[in-house]
């Protein structure tokens, strides 16, 4: 009996804390940014660069919601929804549309162009489901046309 209850103690323990570092952080540890509610994990880091300017990016993903029969959900989180989620919460962000013709790549870029909040969608167009938000530091400014060109073109000029 002391064996079996220690075993689920355990258990328990072990499947708790997992499921606790599979959630989202209330902020990005990177740039202090919000989090979306309903994205998960930051497993995947990026760093990069341009124009004399490095960069770190965190990526979080955006759950796809699966209804009967392994379809879509009737209710997927859409890039709106994200977007109006932060705009609620970034109002000195400057709001940059942008598409690279098969998703959506919009980004909100902080006052000092030294933090951005990008969305991603799964496609194109206005009910476009959100599928990852990353949040990058800049170690300078960056500009919003070279931030807009990257999102439109995966190119910056400098």
């Amino acid at each position: 009996m002391c064996k079996a209850l220690v075993s689920f103690v355990m258990l328990t323990l072990i499947l708790g804390t997992t499921a606790l570092r599979a959630q989202a952080p209330g902020a990005d540890p990177l740039t202090g940014i919000p989090v979306f509610p309903s994205a998960a994990g930051d497993d995947e880091h990026i760093s990069g660069g341009f124009c004399r300017i490095t960069e770190q990016t965190v990526i979080y993903y955006v759950p796809f919601l699966w209804g009967p029969n392994h379809t879509a959900a009737p209710k997927q989180t859409t890039v709106a929804d994200v977007e109006q989620w932060y705009q609620t919460r970034l109002k000195d962000f400057q709001s940059i549309p942008g598409s690279d013709g098969q998703r959506t790549q919009d980004v909100f870029l902080s006052p000092d162009g030294i933090r951005a909040v990008t969305i991603t969608g799964k496609s194109a167009g206005p009910a476009a489901a959100a599928y990852a938000i990353s949040f990058t530091l800049f170690s300078g400014r960056a500009q919003p046309s070279q931030v807009k060109s990257f999102a439109i073109h995966q190119k910056i000029q400098c």
